[in-house]
């Protein structure tokens, strides 16, 4: 199985302090490895959303940090 490395961001950059940042996924459903909809907020305010084609079709261990090799 591949790889795929999906970023969702926005071109705005934070101003300094304290922040509310929340990532959301909304699944398409209809079975595992399906994709959705990623969607970036920032202080209540969406910033950025990308549709993700595919998820991982199989269970992780929720100690799974899934890090970078």
């Amino acid at each position: 199985m591949g790889v795929d490395r999906t970023s969702v961001s926005s071109y705005d950059k934070l101003p300094p302090g304290k922040h509310s940042i929340v990532l959301t996924f909304k699944y398409d459903g209809g079975g595992i490895g399906k994709g959705g909809l990623a969607s970036l907020s920032v202080d209540g305010q969406k910033v950025a959303e990308r549709k993700l084609a595919r998820t991982i079709p199989f269970r992780v261990s929720a100690d799974e940090t899934l890090d970078n090799p």
